[in-house]
């Protein structure tokens, strides 16, 4: 009885310690969670009351964007002009060990649906 006991205990010990270490080394931590904040949805002649704020300066908002050309781009908003709008889809690093930034101009009356993480 006295072993049984002993072996359960360590059992019971043995699988909290392991599930203990599979949550405290998580792999993957997502940067942005869309779940965390709710988006600003803008359809259709709304996408053009968007207007430009402060600097050229990169902010951390997201975007999605849908155009009439059924293109999607999804990436970080970088500027909001009065025709335009411009997202960074990401980076790059080249053979040579540069990283280049790949931005797109998308036109505001080419968007049909632009969801906005502010």
């Amino acid at each position: 009885m006295r072993n049984g006991l002993t072996a359960a205990f360590l059992t019971i010990v043995a699988i909290s310690a392991m599930c203990g270490t599979a949550l405290a080394l998580e792999s993957f931590q997502p940067y942005f969670l869309a779940s965390d904040v709710e988006p600003d949805v803008y359809v259709g002649k709304e996408v053009f009351f968007l207007r430009p704020w402060g600097t050229n300066a990169a902010s951390l908002s997201y975007v999605d964007i849908c155009t009439i050309f059924g293109k999607k781009y999804s990436g970080r908003l970088i500027k909001i002009s009065d025709l335009d709008m411009t997202i960074s889809l990401g980076r790059e690093v080249r053979r040579s060990g540069t990283r280049i930034e790949r931005q797109v101009v998308i036109p505001k009356k080419q968007m049909i649906i632009a969801r906005i993480y502010w």
